[in-house]
């Protein structure tokens, strides 16, 4: 360091600023500079982190005007008056005045910087706080100014150090145990009674003018100078510190006069003082507690100002660069690196950017000319490898989220082969790329598929690598890379930004690469996974497709990406301040408790609104968080939704602006009042998937990663090209479970949900009109609200009314009823009366008969509505997507009544006995199941009244359905056909298997009974499902395969992801079948839903007896009933006795049980 102190004297001698070369430097320190210093702006930069600046700054002298082609810096010194000390106005402010008293916080706030400049690696990451003056009512403003902070433990535990003015004209530098910190204490007081010898050691190191004293309700109590220590002073300790507001500390005092003539120097004085009451705050603190994590941690895991990816990527990009090259990078460096992960986003623009990430980082970085560097104070180097996974979990959640609008594909890849170490691995992660060898093929990136075959075969005869080549050539930018040690580990996560290179390399490199980011994620080891095996990462490169949706979950940091599983109560009153709209958005500030939490969740949290009423919880709706809009940068924020579900009408609802809340009843208040850190105050607080659950009523599964949103995008296309498919694999596999999702998701995929009102309103109109025809009526329009059907026998009357979308409660319908409607409606038969309500907001509508209105429906009165219905009067009905309700006309009764038999039901105006419309219907096959079922047949029927059998021929399933979908032809319609592979597909189907394609749609056949044209409407769809144990798919009908698409579901085991004692469910399913498929009967597997209970894994050994005793061994029996030895290589031995018989010991005893689990499987066994 002589060197260095050398350049010190120096500065000392020149004016207020100087230009040097670095070789006049190097002359003066007496040795060269290091590389890096000719390299890096950061070397340079005005921090402490490297021994010339350290001087430098410590001389008080600043750097500027860099420039390295010419290898000369410039220095100037820095005003005095940068530096802090305390002035009479300080003191003079620490009275009960307001002004006063901010003015001394806002000083405090000033010298909390200055301090934590100056502090030493002693106070590794100091949590620094200022306190704050208030005022209780009519009581005064505080009169005592401080702030403090602590080594290790937290705020509330710990022995903290403290700098504070009183209104009796002094400064105090001290240690302080708060009357808050209960368990340090009960510490301190046990560690001075057994260890009083060395209490009074390390005590009497001090300097003899320090203080020591307590203090009870803010009063002083006793105060003795270090050197009056004694056995009096002892026992009041033991009297004093176990009372609720007692409080210790250790001080030293300096008088007003004495910290003004200290100016500057005052910094030191502190400094050093806490320097002195580090080795007695170690003593009476609590051991082993945590060190407080750096500001920067703290920022990454859960403060991010932005919801970009800017912020993550120049603070993982300085953290990358080093301790070498001081944490730094250029300013085009960084803009490189955002450009390159924001890909080609319209709404981004470079400048934009920065402009918007530098200010935002200003806590945590400098910048300087063309340079970015990381305050050194600001992290921890320990805590570098935290920091970066959290960087790139944040950078793959916007990648998800923001990037990523079409297809994409994960890809697992090995960095050369295990036999030689996976030789590419460092040069993977050195070079952000990722490769394959066959060096011997030469640049491809203008060959065709077929031609880098031939090249291959040529070079590498019979190697069997071609696939892991091929698919190598098939990874496309934004895809996502798994790179792994084979089965040993996920050495990391990357995102692909570049396409094809070739490098003419020798081994043991690779010639073929693409670049990557990668996200700092590993080593995650297989026991980490939720499915705890790495089996399927062994090849050289393979696209995943099971664990797919696993990989993005554990790169993502959470359950799931499309459903987190964080769940949130948010207070919303009516009267409340914050610009809240119900159902759409959700209004809160940085001052609400819990929000970093919240939008940490982020998006797919799940959320339920509340208020309280005399002290209990009611509920409004809920909804899953779809963004988080930023209000103002840093202040406040929207949750927005798009699937908010108000709560319906019940017993014990109360109404609050015109909606109807849910009461919590006592288990639920119970529930969420004992909620870790449960605060009444709170407008935000955490509950737990059992608490949402049991508000809403909703059970939340957890889905198969097959039915993410991007798999089911894929199933739309194939039935859109398709028009049907059908689900086969082994049983249990949720082949109907995702069938019945992949269906209700196509329904609502409508061409009627972008209507406008105006559209919807006319498409009804047209389907009235359609229907009219078909039944032999002519549509006659009165008005706007009013129609007529009629023909020669029959006239039907219809009062329309328009629900228009955008209300606050987009089900809730409000219908009027006047008088010149009641004398349009009287002009037909009673039974020929309809009220037609059209709801705008879900595209749905429902058909009432008016005498129904009369007779069941509760009006909402009052003096000019007639309560009977026979004149004017009102009521409202709940129309949804699919089913209607309305509050009944008991007055005895506040529950809304079900009438979906009555939504979208066009047939009742023609028929008392018509049925809804149904979007989706559902049947099964079986051998039985005949062409008169599905289609149409002769049914006989016998009159009683006449004594008389008829022969109508009545409609099948499909035949209804279809009929529903060509009336509704801009909606679609699925059709479920489970065990599809049971029936006589060629009976069944008869001439209309023709008619299934989807270039025959709408083409016209002749049915043989009905002797009627009939055509397959283009918006019906078709899923089937077909067990494999049942039938192979070899046997099927040729016919219905060429005309359905097909999709294999096997087990997955990545969603079964608990522990039964130290029995891991999914790793126990996967032995089983591999058992199975070593003895050849591969579409004989046990499914995942046998071990599972309610969408989720089951939990407990009674569960998992039960799922044996009465689901797997019975159907493995049955499965090898003629093969007594595969039997028992499957199950092991306890299950079954020598006659096959079941052993009812372990039936009947669940310890018996799991000790024959645990010998049977024992890899399940962790």
């Amino acid at each position: 360091m002589t060197g260095y102190s050398e350049f010190g004297n120096y500065l000392d001698n020149q004016g207020e600023s100087f230009s040097i070369k670095f070789d006049k430097v190097e002359e003066i320190i007496g040795e060269k500079l290091p590389s890096s210093a000719y390299e890096y702006p950061a070397w340079w930069s005005n921090s402490d982190t490297h021994p010339l600046m350290k001087i430098v700054l410590l001389k008080k002298w600043k750097s500027k005007n860099l420039n390295l082609e010419s290898q000369e810096i410039e220095f100037y010194k820095t005003i005095e008056s940068e530096k802090f000390f305390f002035v009479a106005k300080d003191f003079e402010s620490a009275t009960k005045n307001k002004e006063d008293s901010q003015y001394l916080h806002a000083r405090f706030k000033t010298l909390k910087d200055e301090i934590k400049n100056n502090l030493s690696e002693n106070f590794a990451n100091p949590e620094i706080y200022v306190g704050h003056p208030y005022s209780r009512g009519h009581n005064d403003w505080k009169d005592y100014q401080w702030l403090g902070f602590w080594r290790i433990g937290t705020r509330n535990e710990a022995v903290q150090f403290q700098v504070g003015i009183n209104n009796e004209d002094d400064l105090s530098v001290f240690n302080w145990i708060t009357a808050k910190s209960i368990k340090t204490k009960e510490n301190v007081l046990n560690e001075i009674i057994t260890n009083y010898e060395n209490f009074l050691n390390l005590i009497q190191k001090l300097p003899n003018d320090y203080k020591i004293g307590l203090k009870l309700e803010k009063k002083k109590i006793i105060e003795k100078n270090i050197s009056e220590i004694d056995k009096e002073f002892l026992d009041k300790i033991k009297e004093i510190l176990p009372k609720k507001t007692s409080e210790f500390y250790i001080a030293r005092r300096f008088s007003k006069i004495k910290a003004i003539e200290y100016e500057t120097k005052i910094m030191d004085e502190i400094c050093s003082t806490f320097e002195k009451l580090v080795p007695i705050s170690e003593f009476l603190g609590i051991k082993n507690q945590e060190i407080p994590e750096s500001p920067l941690l703290r920022f990454v895991k859960g403060e991010w100002t932005t919801f970009t990816n800017y912020q993550p990527i120049v603070i993982k990009t300085l953290l990358e660069r080093g301790k070498e090259k001081y944490f730094s990078a250029s300013i085009k460096e960084i803009e490189e690196k955002i450009m390159l992960l924001n890909f080609d986003r319209e709404d981004f623009r470079i400048k934009n950017a920065m402009d918007a990430v530098l200010p935002a980082l200003k806590e945590f970085v400098d910048v300087n000319d063309e340079t970015i560097l990381l305050k050194s104070n600001v992290f921890s180097q320990n805590e570098i490898p935290e920091c970066l996974k959290i960087c790139g979990q944040e950078i793959a959640r916007w990648h998800f989220g923001k990037i990523l609008k079409q297809d994409f594909d994960v890809w697992s890849i090995l960095p050369g082969s295990s036999k030689e170490n996976f030789p590419y691995l460092d040069e993977f992660i050195k070079t952000d790329s990722i490769g394959i060898g066959w060096n011997k093929i030469r640049n491809i990136s203008s060959l065709s598929e077929s031609e880098i075959k031939k090249q291959f075969e040529e070079k590498y005869e019979d190697d069997g690598g071609w696939q892991g080549f091929s698919d190598f050539t098939k990874i496309k930018q934004k895809d996502i890379i798994v790179l792994t040690k084979g089965q040993q580990e996920i050495t990391d996560f990357g995102i692909v930004v570049g396409d094809y290179e070739f490098k003419d390399v020798k081994d043991p490199s690779y010639a073929h690469r693409k670049q990557v980011v990668w996200l700092k994620q590993g080593p995650i080891h297989p026991k980490e996974l939720p499915n705890p095996s790495l089996a399927g990462f062994m090849t050289t490169c393979s696209r995943l497709v099971k664990r797919k949706q696993e990989m993005i979950n554990v790169l993502s940091g959470r359950d799931t990406i499309m459903g987190n599983n964080q769940y949130f109560i948010l207070r919303h009153n009516v009267d409340s301040p914050w610009d809240d709209v119900e159902g759409n958005k959700y209004h809160f500030g940085n001052t609400v408790p819990n929000q970093k939490k919240l939008r940490k969740a982020g998006i797919g949290t799940k959320t339920i609104w509340f208020t309280k009423q005399n002290g209990e919880y009611y509920f409004w709706g809920y909804g899953t968080v779809k963004e988080i809009e930023v209000v103002k940068e840093n202040e406040d924020w929207n949750l927005t939704y798009d699937d908010y579900t108000l709560f319906e009408k019940q017993s014990d609802s109360i109404e609050l602006d015109g909606k109807f809340l849910k009461h919590g009843n006592s288990s639920i208040q119970e529930q969420i009042e004992n909620v870790e850190n449960f605060n009444n105050q709170h407008a935000m607080v955490e509950i737990t998937k059992k608490i949402y659950e049991e508000i809403t009523g909703n059970t939340i599964s957890v889905d198969s990663p097959k039915s993410t949103i991007e798999t089911i995008n894929k199933f739309f296309n194939i039935l859109n090209k398709k028009k049907q498919f059908f689900f086969y694999g082994p049983p249990g596999t949720g082949k109907t479970f995702t069938a019945k999702k992949i269906a209700k998701e196509f329904i609502k995929e409508s061409q009627t949900k972008s209507f406008s009102d105006e559209q919807y309103n006319e498409y009804v109109l047209s389907m009235i009109n359609k229907i009219s025809n078909e039944n032999n009526f002519k549509l006659e329009k009165q008005t706007d609200n009013q129609i007529i059907l009629k023909n020669s026998q029959k006239e039907i009357r219809i009062y329309l009314n328009y629900s228009k979308s955008e209300k606050q409660n987009p089900h809730d319908c409000y219908v009027g009823i006047s008088q010149s409607v009641i004398d349009f409606l009287n002009q037909t038969e009673e039974e020929n009366r309809f009220v037609l309500i059209i709801n705008n907001d879900v595209k749905n509508f429902v058909s009432i008969p008016h005498q129904f209105i009369k007779q069941n429906v509760k009006l909402s009165g009052g003096e000019n509505w007639d309560s009977n219905g026979n004149g004017d009067h009102s009521f409202h009905i709940h129309v949804y997507d699919d089913k209607a309700q309305f509050r009944t006309n008991n007055n005895y009764s506040e529950n809304y009544e079900d009438c979906s038999n009555l939504s979208s039901n066009l047939e009742i105006l023609f028929n008392s006995q018509g049925k809804p419309c149904n979007k989706l219907e559902k049947v099964t096959f079986h051998q039985s199941f005949s062409y008169e079922e599905f289609i149409e047949g002769i049914r006989p029927k016998t009159d009683d009244k006449i004594n008389q059998v008829t022969y109508p021929i009545e409609n099948g399933i499909f035949k209804r359905l279809s009929k529903c979908a060509s009336l509704h032809d801009k909606e679609n319609f699925v059709l479920i056909i489970d065990e599809i592979n049971r029936g006589n597909i060629s009976k069944i189907f008869g001439e209309l298997i023709t008619s299934l394609e989807n270039d025959k749609r709408g083409d016209e056949v002749t049915l043989p009974y009905s002797k009627k044209l009939f055509s397959v409407p283009k918006n019906l769809y078709i899923i089937g499902t077909m067990n494999t144990a049942d039938r192979s798919l070899v046997h099927i009908d040729a016919a219905l395969k060429r005309r359905f698409g097909q999709y294999e579901l096997m087990p997955d085991y990545s969603i079964l992801d608990s522990k039964i004692d130290k029995i891991h469910l999914g790793i126990l399913l996967e032995n089983i079948n591999q058992k199975i498929i070593n003895a050849g009967f591969r579409d004989n597997q046990i499914g995942h839903s046998y071990f599972m209970n309610d969408g989720n894994s089951i939990t407990t050994k009674e569960e998992l007896q039960f799922a044996f005793a009465y689901d797997i061994v019975p159907l493995l029996k049955d499965n090898f009933y003629d093969d007594d030895k595969i039997l028992r290589d499957i199950l092991g031995d306890g299950f079954i006795d020598e006659n096959r018989d079941t052993v009812v010991e372990w039936i009947e005893d669940v310890d018996v049980f799991m000790r024959i689990i645990e010998n049977a499987y024992p890899e399940a066994v962790e």
